[in-house]
């Protein structure tokens, strides 16, 4: 019923606008007479106190105007409209409409024109120098799949991350060439892939995905350390969480711990900014190592005992 209400008096403020006060003269098909002035403001402000009594408010928003929900990289450029009726914490009406631009004019990829309304969003590389945008697929595509739109021959291009690659890419490092997914690591500047294997939760499509629990990898791309279960155990005056330690080579994985009370980095968080996701917090302090055979190893945090989970009696 307050949908209903809200509606009308929006309206109402509207049509008695058109008709009334856009119309100073008289108008026969109507029959609406100049009224004097001052019924025109009282009007007004009594259809307008109904409106702010109901609690709705009215959006918009075009995704050419200033102000509009955008990200942006060099001469790309994906932003959002909004048209919207809001009644108190609740829309009687919403309609988003998104866009991509080249050059500050709306650009469609030839084939694929409605691909800018299909992603659930984009960010860009955490290299400033780097002109393109990472869109994520959308709820049609139960946000697993990932675009690149970047120029080439300058003009814009978009690419599909092939989806043998799953999903959840993350940026390794804050020089932004490099995504981790649940299957490959692949550049998203020359499209090389490497296979990576041991991954948890690979085969769940509502699986974790590697944003959501990776902590750090390896600079030479061959281990992966990400969290299992960061809620502390207190052991012998300890505080001891359990983290994954994966080989993407061979596939080995095993879950290790370590010291939160040494390493209470371990739990550092880093919100996204300046339209980019970066790295996971803690990889940045993240000391790695070569060892003997020229591969990277961990040395902080220092990996402790192995976790073995329980398994249950076997039945007899």
């Amino acid at each position: 019923m307050k949908r209903r209400l809200c509606s009308i008096a929006l309206r109402s403020v509207w049509l008695y606008y058109f008709f009334v006060l856009a119309n100073c003269n008289p108008m026969p098909k109507y029959n609406i007479k100049p009224k004097p002035s001052g019924i025109h403001d009282l009007m007004i402000v009594l259809l307008i106190g109904i409106v702010g009594v109901l609690g709705c408010t009215s959006t918009n928003r075009s995704e050419t105007d200033p102000d509009a929900p955008k990200t942006e990289r060099g001469r790309l450029k994906f932003a959002k409209s909004l048209h919207a009726l809001r009644i108190g914490n609740s829309y009687a009406y919403r309609d988003v409409n998104q866009a991509l631009f080249f050059n500050g004019t709306e650009w469609k990829p030839p084939g694929d024109e409605d691909l800018a309304n299909r992603v659930g969003g984009c960010d860009a590389s955490p290299d400033p120098k780097l002109e393109m945008l990472r869109c994520s697929g959308g709820f049609t595509e139960s946000y697993r799949t990932t675009y690149l739109v970047r120029i080439k021959d300058d003009r814009p291009e978009v690419k599909k991350i092939d989806e043998d690659c799953g999903a959840g890419p993350m940026w390794i490092d804050m020089e932004g060439r490099w995504m981790l997914l649940q299957k490959c690591y692949y550049n998203v500047v020359t499209d090389e892939k490497i296979p990576v294997k041991g991954m948890p939760f690979t085969d769940d499509e509502m699986g974790s995905t590697p944003i959501q629990y990776v902590l750090g990898v390896s600079p030479d791309k061959k281990t992966v350390i990400g969290s299992y279960d960061l809620s502390p155990d207190e052991v012998k005056g300890d505080s001891l969480v359990k983290l994954f330690n994966i080989d993407t080579e061979s596939g080995k994985r095993e879950i290790r711990f370590a010291s939160l009370k040494k390493y209470p980095w371990l739990n550092d968080h880093q919100n996204p900014s300046n339209d980019i996701v970066p790295p996971p917090a803690p990889s940045v302090k993240f000391v790695w190592k070569k060892d003997t055979k020229g591969r990277d190893v961990l040395v902080q945090p220092e990996l402790l005992g192995v976790f073995v989970r329980k398994q249950p009696p076997a039945n007899k």
